[in-house]
């Protein structure tokens, strides 16, 4: 219905969250992917850095917030 296969949009809306929970001051990587349904934080940074091209803590970094 949403024209993209289950995984790709639940990985995307994945993604999407963990976007908006990594600008909230005080939230850790680790805390974030388990937020958002990852069992590691590597498995997290790993698909983070597939979908926007860099990890978690660089993306981060370049919105202006390092942890």
């Amino acid at each position: 219905m949403v024209g993209e296969p289950p995984i790709k949009y639940l990985t995307a809306w994945r993604i999407q969250l963990a976007k908006h929970l990594l600008l909230q001051p005080g939230q850790e990587i680790q805390q974030v992917s388990l937020q958002v349904g990852y069992e590691s934080d590597e498995a997290f940074s790993r698909a983070f850095k597939r979908y926007t091209g860099e990890p978690p803590a660089s993306w981060r970094s370049k919105v202006g917030l390092i942890n």
